[in-house]
């Protein structure tokens, strides 16, 4: 991208400044509202408070908590999860300008799964969770999952072609790793044969390398860039 003219080198800066910011508010937010959930997990709805490897994300976005009482922390649960789609379209945007030039195609592709897996976000808010049922939560989980795994592996190629960029590929497979173990253990879940604790495990890792695969990514811009 360093050879490019200035218009896309200027858009990958400012899709790098958005993933951050975004990045930023969606972990602030949610620090926030796991600090006020009331409590209540799926396990054990008696528990107290926020119990990070036991509580989903999507309980903090609940306007009832899984206790029974009100969830004071709905309103930045909520505000989480719309950064948490900024976060995620500015993740797939910095991916689709590093492989626009040599991959127009792929770059259209990787918006369009990304666009898709931003609509299956915001449908696991509209759709609060059932526990252990085959719901439209349940399939938006799924969407929202695939879609985006699909987003982050169309440009690898590219990233692994380009000793440049050779690095951010190998990233983006290691990093995605979490992500595919977390959709297969959901759907066994919710199918039978698989813990809930383990669900929630893998979704806290997921949420950590999409963090750390954003990171990367705006390193990559960054090198590019100089």
């Amino acid at each position: 991208m360093g050879s490019q003219s200035p218009g896309p080198r200027h858009e990958a800066l400012r899709a790098r400044g958005v993933l951050l910011v975004s990045l930023a508010a969606f972990w602030l937010l949610h620090t926030l509202a796991a600090f006020r959930y009331s409590g209540g997990t799926w396990s054990n709805p008696a528990s107290p408070g926020y119990a990070f490897w036991d509580n989903y994300l999507c309980d903090v976005a609940t306007r009832t908590a899984l206790n029974g009482s009100p969830n004071p922390g709905f309103a930045a649960g909520v505000a989480s999860f719309g950064f948490l789609v900024i976060l995620l379209m500015a993740l797939w945007w910095v991916m689709a300008i590093l492989i626009r030039r040599r991959a127009p195609r792929l770059a259209a592709a990787v918006i369009a799964c990304g666009a898709l897996s931003c609509l299956g976000v915001v449908l696991i808010v509209a759709f609060p969770g059932t526990e252990g049922r085959v719901t439209p939560h349940f399939f938006s989980v799924l969407v929202a999952a695939g879609a985006g795994l699909a987003a982050t592996f169309i440009p690898v190629g590219c990233f692994l072609a380009n000793p440049e960029q050779r690095r951010l590929g190998a990233w983006c497979v290691l990093l995605s790793l979490p992500a595919v173990a977390a959709i297969g253990v959901y759907a066994g879940y919710h199918l039978g044969g698989f813990s809930n604790q383990l669900v929630s495990v893998l979704q806290k890792l997921s949420v950590a390398s999409v963090s750390a695969m954003a990171l990367a990514c705006a390193a990559a811009v960054r090198r590019a860039a100089a």
